[in-house]
């Protein structure tokens, strides 16, 4: 208890306040094709500050631009554990500058609120881990195992980071990690699977004023998003009810006409080709091989 009471003593909340407003400035948004639209500025910024508190720092390069920063204190010994604080440094996109009170990556703190992309989700969580593994390390603490601060790219989609750290060896040494994610200070005990699936139909291409001539894949498009409720019935009577999850949900995210590798949307052709994307959450109950039987049974409905 005597060391807890020393480390709590190096915490200062405004500094965790502080730390949240600077990573939330540094814009992390994942934008494929930008060389800045990636985690590299936040990540040395992570990197810097860990530094200058005397972590042990590995950089990860999972991707271009994209690195991971694994700072720890201590060492893992034989029959000594080693935990992870972990937070992930990308952020979902912040859609139109315009619909938001405060300008995104401003992190303005009012009446007690900061106001920024990334600021729960989870640049804050991420902050909070940082602050309170330097606390240890400025308490003088010594821990008899291996603490470890990772801030790991690409959350918000396909792993990539973690999926890497796995792979090494500070991951595959680690036995236990706290995901400092946004969950009103509960414990996460479950988490819904996910399916991204993405529909597309193809047309014939034909100008607007003579849509005779053509196909339109839209129409089609239309027919999916039509099934995607009945769609939600059915799995929600198929999986298991949990005591901690929501139920099953399918909710369209995408929609391009044409997709943006294929062409550019104009509003006087007809394209050539339609996608839609379905997020799709799941519980335990639907297996791959039903979700992907579902799928296929909602192409040969519409088509």
């Amino acid at each position: 208890m005597a060391a807890l009471s020393q480390v709590l003593r190096k915490i200062d909340a405004d500094e965790v306040v502080e730390l949240t407003r600077d990573l939330v400035r540094i814009p992390s948004v994942y934008r494929p094709g930008d060389p800045a639209g990636t985690e590299a500025q936040v990540a040395a910024f992570v990197e810097g500050w860990l530094r200058r508190e005397g972590f042990a720092i590995e950089v990860q390069t999972v991707a271009p631009g994209r690195p991971n920063v694994i700072g720890w204190l201590g060492e893992k010994r034989p029959g000594r554990r080693s935990l992870l604080l972990e937070g992930h440094t990308d952020v979902v996109t912040e859609g139109d500058p315009a619909g938001w009170s405060h300008p995104p990556f401003s992190a303005d703190l009012v009446d007690g609120r900061i106001y920024g992309r990334g600021t729960a989700d989870m640049k804050s969580g991420l902050a909070a881990a940082m602050v309170a593994a330097a606390a240890i390390k400025r308490a003088g603490v010594t821990l008899r195992g291996k603490l470890v601060v990772g801030a790991l790219v690409d959350e918000e989609d396909g792993m990539i980071g973690v999926r890497h750290l796995c792979t090494t060896p500070v991951g595959r040494e680690l036995d236990a990690a706290i995901i400092c994610e946004p969950e009103d200070n509960e414990l996460c005990l479950e988490q819904r699977g996910v399916v991204w699936a993405r529909f597309r139909v193809r047309g014939k291409m034909a100008h607007g004023a003579m849509p005779e001539a053509g196909v339109n894949p839209i129409a089609g498009l239309g027919r999916l998003l039509a099934a995607a409720p009945a769609l939600e019935r059915r799995l929600r009577r198929a999986c298991e009810r949990s005591r901690h999850l929501r139920p099953p949900t399918v909710t369209p995210t995408i929609i391009q006409g044409p997709p943006a590798k294929v062409g550019v949307p104009q509003s006087n052709v007809i394209p050539a080709v339609a996608e839609t994307t379905f997020d799709i959450r799941l519980t335990p109950g639907v297996g791959a091989d039903d979700i992907r039987a579902e799928l296929e049974g909602i192409c040969r409905d519409v088509a």
